[in-house]
């Protein structure tokens, strides 16, 4: 029997998380569901505890493999899975018991391709627990392609993977796949669903719990994650440019600014400064082509770039890097 949901979980020496994660996966109040755990060369014990679970549950599936990162995990769960739609889900993280009931609901009577939650920030040294404070979602709730992809740019729905339940014909049908060897190969995958999904359903509830770990990508800053980050604002750049999407110009400056900021974060997190320099001529270019001054005269931009010129003001990254070039 084929079914409902099939949730992909790539699983690389998260010994000490995993059993929350599973834990929230198996006790789902939807039931139709296969839950594909991929365990992607992991040398601690993550492997016995997903063989524990497997003997448990049935509908648990298990892909053993060579280290190959998150992408080639994903990639490994797509062609293993059966269901109707796709759910992504980060093995140190966790979700609501309802998460994929709320969203197979939300997506099958409105006959949409995707749906979308919001999702909530954990800090792993304390029970704090935050919601990502964006745009209320009740006010767009149904979007087609080209609004969802203007949301996108303005940063009112991520582009993130894992709060977000996919029709798995649009990933079969259109050949999309996640980058191999890729940092944040995120938001470039979801951008190519963004572009072919008919209809999407905005849910307002935080479904999925985003573990923000001492030891995440921005402790371990490396000048490729530097790289790979800056390359997705070119590739994203260039998807709409391919789809002669002028009109999101705006939007497009928006969304510039801000990766461009984390970019310069991110490059001052690089310990070896000489290496750092040699990314600085890139990061300078980019930076040439964003006009401020225009994007706060736009109405619709100026409360959002109020924010994003605080905020850079706040981590006094953006503005030293744009004073420095």
């Amino acid at each position: 029997m084929i079914p409902k949901v099939s949730i992909i979980v790539p699983i690389y020496n998260v010994e000490k998380y995993l059993v929350r994660c599973l834990d929230s996966l198996v006790n789902q109040t939807f039931n139709d569901i296969e839950i594909i755990l991929v365990n992607d060369g992991s040398t601690d014990n993550s492997g016995k505890i997903i063989e524990t679970y497997q003997e448990k549950y049935r509908f648990i599936k298990i892909i053993n493999k060579e280290n190959g990162g998150l992408s080639s995990a994903r990639n490994a769960g797509i062609k293993k899975a059966i269901g109707e739609f796709l759910l992504f889900i980060d093995s140190d993280d966790y979700i609501e018991l309802s998460m994929v009931e709320m969203l197979y609901f939300a997506a099958s009577t409105s006959n949409s391709e995707m749906a979308i939650c919001k999702f909530s920030y954990v800090y792993s040294d304390s029970n704090k627990k935050e919601i990502n404070t964006v745009e209320d979602y009740y006010k767009y709730k149904y979007v087609n392609n080209n609004q969802l992809i203007r949301l996108f740019l303005l940063n009112i729905v991520s582009g993130h993977a894992w709060n977000k339940l996919v029709k798995r014909e649009l990933f079969i049908t259109n050949n999309i796949e996640f980058p191999n060897g890729k940092y944040y190969e995120d938001a470039p995958t979801m951008m190519k669903l963004f572009s072919v999904v008919n209809k999407c359903t905005l849910i307002n509830d935080s479904l999925y719990n985003y573990l923000q770990r001492e030891d995440s990508i921005i402790k371990s800053t490396d000048i490729k994650k530097v790289k790979d980050h800056l390359n997705n604002l070119t590739v994203i750049k260039n998807q709409l440019s391919q789809q002669q999407k002028k009109e999101y110009n705006n939007e497009l400056q928006y969304f510039s600014i801000n990766q461009l900021f984390y970019n310069s974060y991110l490059l001052s997190k690089i310990k070896n400064k000489e290496i750092a320099l040699e990314h600085k001529p890139l990061l300078k270019e980019n930076i040439k082509t964003i006009n401020l001054i225009s994007l706060i005269r736009i109405k619709s931009l100026r409360v959002k770039m109020k924010i994003v010129l605080l905020k850079s003001y706040t981590f006094n990254s953006w503005f030293k890097f744009v004073k420095k070039v």
